[in-house]
C-alpha cells in the first residue's frame, strides 16, 4: 500500500491529524464546484469537551488555523472514509514533528507489554526518529526503528525541551552575532526556532556542545543548583565562554549573559 492510497475509517483518524474525505473510498475530495476543500482535523473541542471535526483554514494552510466552531463526532457516519492530507515516509517527514504510524493500513503497536498501545513517534530536529508515548515507559525518548513500509501521518509539533534533551543540549543565553560565530567555528551547534528550558531560564537558546565539552559552575549554586557563574570548557578544561546569570527574585526565570574569554 502506498502512502497515496492509505484509506483510514473515521475510527482510525488520529487525533491532530490533517485528513480529506474520501467518500468514494478511492480519490480524496480536495475541490468542489465552489473551489479548494479544506482538510478536516479531529481535535477536542466545545462544552463538555468531546471529539469534533474542525475545517483548517484554506487560505494559511502552513498554520493550525480552524474555520468555524466544529462538526459533531457522530455527523459523519462510520462508513466514511479518510485519506491523510500529508502522509511521509520515514524519510520525507518533516522535522519537529510528532506521528501517528501506519503499516498496512493499520496502526503500529508496540510489543509486549505495550501492545495495546499504538506508537506514537516524532522526528528531531537532526533528523532521528525517537518514541514519545509516554505511557510506552521503556521506549521513552528512545531511538525507534520503523518498518521500511511505515506510513507516517503529521499529529502535531514536537515538543521544543524534549527535542533538546535528546540532542543533549545544554542551556545558553541569547549570544551576540560575535560569540555564536565563535562558537559555531568550534563545532558548537546553535538552535534559533525555539527557546530551550523556557519556564526556567528567560530567553535561553539550545547549544549542542562537541564531544568532550561541558558546562562547570565557577560561581556559587544558589536556587535549584543554579549557579551565578558558568564556563563552558572543552575535553582539556580550557575555558570557551563565560555565563553569567542571575535571578530577580524567587519565582523570575533566570536571566543571564553569554561572553568569550
Amino acid at each position: 500500500m502506498s502512502r497515496q492510497q492509505l484509506l483510514l475509517t473515521k475510527e482510525q483518524v488520529p487525533f491532530g491529524a490533517e485528513m480529506f474525505l474520501c467518500p468514494t473510498g478511492t480519490e480524496p475530495l480536495k475541490r468542489d464546484e465552489k473551489g479548494p476543500v479544506p482538510p478536516l482535523i479531529l481535535l477536542g473541542g466545545g462544552v463538555p469537551v468531546r471529539a469534533k471535526w474542525y475545517m483548517s483554514n484554506p487560505e494559511k494552510p502552513d498554520k493550525r488555523d480552524l474555520v468555524g466552531g466544529g462538526y459533531e463526532y457522530d455527523s459523519l457516519e462510520a462508513t466514511t472514509y479518510f485519506v491523510p492530507a500529508y502522509p511521509h515516509s520515514q524519510e520525507s517527514a518533516p522535522v519537529r514533528k510528532s506521528f501517528a504510524v501506519f503499516v498496512d493500513g493499520k496502526r503500529l503497536m508496540y510489543s509486549y507489554p505495550y501492545h495495546k498501545k499504538a506508537v506514537e513517534v516524532s522526528k528531531t530536529s537532526n533528523g532521528d526518529i525517537i518514541s514519545t508515548c509516554g505511557t510506552a515507559y521503556d521506549y521513552w525518548l528512545q531511538p525507534y526503528e520503523l518498518p521500511e513500509r511505515a506510513i507516517l501521518v503529521a499529529d502535531g509539533n514536537l515538543d521544543a525541551d524534549l527535542d533538546f534533551r535528546f540532542l543533549g543540549c545544554v542551556s545558553v543565553p541569547e549570544p551576540s552575532d560575535e560569540v555564536r560565530e565563535a562558537l559555531e567555528a568550534k563545532g558548537v551547534v546553535l538552535y534559533y526556532h525555539a527557546y530551550f528550558n523556557h519556564g526556567r531560564y528567560s530567553g535561553y537558546r539550545a547549544a549542542k556542545l562537541p564531544v568532550g565539552w561541558k558546562l562547570v559552575d565557577v560561581g556559587r549554586a544558589w536556587m535549584g543548583g543554579i549557579s551565578y557563574k558558568v564556563d563552558i570548557v572543552d575535553r582539556d578544561g580550557v575555558a570557551h565562554a563565560h555565563i553569567k546569570q542571575n535571578s530577580r527574585s524567587l519565582s523570575d526565570s533566570w536571566v543571564g549573559e553569554i561572553s568569550l574569554p
